[in-house]
């Protein structure tokens, strides 16, 4: 249903998913299938579906789901769609701003990712790198 075009039916869906995310003990299925749609194809445009989709990848971090995570974050500060960097972006600050879900492995490929995002053409991306 997060997929549905309705999107009060796709938005309700999304906070039911939050809810599971939170409650559940095991999330590692729901993370393999959800991930790609809510880094990407979520309509980031949108506050409350921005809200929602950030506390849902902000839990799965919480709950040891940072090796999934991480990486495909990562990989979205170079895509030229510039709403789904700006979106990997912030769900990286709010991490930092957290402290959650940081080890070393991954800290020093977050330093590089956000090097390299430092020479992005968008101005606001590379403001929000700072």
């Amino acid at each position: 249903m997060i997929k549905d075009t309705n999107l009060i039916a796709a938005y309700e869906a999304l906070n039911c998913l939050h809810s599971y995310v939170r409650f559940s003990k095991e999330i590692k299925g729901v993370t393999f299938a959800t991930h790609n749609f809510l880094l990407e194809k979520v309509q980031h445009s949108k506050p409350n579906f921005k809200e929602v989709t950030l506390k849902i990848l902000l839990t799965m971090l919480q709950k040891e789901q940072g090796s999934v995570l991480f990486p495909e974050l990562l990989k979205r500060f170079r895509i030229k769609n510039t709403k789904v960097a700006n979106f990997s972006l912030i769900v990286v600050n709010e991490v930092f701003k957290t402290r959650t879900a940081i080890d070393d492995l991954n800290l020093k490929n977050v330093f590089r990712s956000i090097q390299e995002t430092l020479a992005h053409q968008n101005k606001d991306l590379r403001q929000l790198s700072y």
